[in-house]
Formats: C-alpha cells, structure tokens, sequence
C-alpha cells in the first residue's frame, strides 16, 4: 500500500515539475487580421441627441439642444436611434422618422418609417460640411428619443 502512494505522491510532483510539451495538433492556427482592416471597423462617436416627441404635426431640430456636427472629408457616417414610451404604461405603435440635414436646410439623408422601440440605424455617404438632424413622430403618446451619429 505504501509503495502505491508513494508511486501516487512521485507520479502528481512529476506532473507538475516536468514541462508540459506542445505538439504540433495543439497548436489552432489563426488567421492574422490586417491592422487596417479592425482600425476602420471601429466607429468614432460624433454627435448624439436626446429629446421628447408627441405626434403635433411638425418637424423638429436638434440644433437647439444638441447642437450640430462638422464633417472635415467625405465620409460614412451611421445615424442610430432608440425609441421608448415616456410612461411604460403607453403602448401603441412608435413611429418616427429622421433626416440628416445640411447647414444650407437641404436633406443629405432620410431614415423614415422607424418603428418600434429595438436599437435601428442606416448608413449615409456625406460630403464634407455641417450637419443636424431634424426629427418627427407620428406617435399618440410622448416618447424619448435617443440617437447618435458616429464614422465608420
């Protein structure tokens, strides 16, 4: 019985003293990423906005509250919004819908038909310029709206 736990004890301390050998099937290769490629994934925050709605019939500006945001080259930009009751207790359709504006009051980019409270964004090509975001609803009870707009 000594010599099994003896064998045991000799056996665990072998174990743990002798280095652990890598053999080839060990190894899982990976496929190196282009340094370029993760630096243009990631996106950069510009511009965000958080205001309260109810259908009146009208289209409101940002500016006011938020401000507008400057674009120095042509770019991609992703205008995200988030859409939520005011009082959890309203429940009904949420219907909103955006447009990227240019400092001059034309459209550069429209996102209509924003339903329901999920995150949702679009991607837009703008030139250079100053931007703001002009917003509506058509939505019976008050709602929050939280966007942002980031570069891609």
């Amino acid at each position: 019985m000594k010599t099994i736990k003896a064998l045991a004890v000799l056996s665990i301390c072998a174990a743990l003293t002798t280095p652990q050998s890598i053999f080839a099937s060990d190894v899982v290769p990976t496929q190196a990423q282009n340094v370029e490629q993760t630096a243009s994934q990631l996106s950069t925050y510009i511009y965000s906005f958080n205001v309260s709605a109810i259908e009146d019939g009208s289209w409101h500006d940002t500016r006011a509250s938020s401000g507008s945001f400057y674009l120095g080259s042509s770019q991609t930009v992703r205008l995200q919004v988030v859409q939520r009751p005011q009082n959890p207790q309203d429940n009904g359709l949420i219907n909103s819908s955006y447009y990227i504006m240019r400092s001059d009051g034309s459209i550069a980019g429209m996102f209509s038909g924003v339903f329901g409270t999920a995150p949702q964004s679009r991607d837009f090509n703008l030139g250079p310029g100053s931007y703001y975001i002009m917003y509506t609803t058509y939505t019976k009870f008050p709602i929050y709206i939280n966007g942002s707009v980031s570069t891609l």
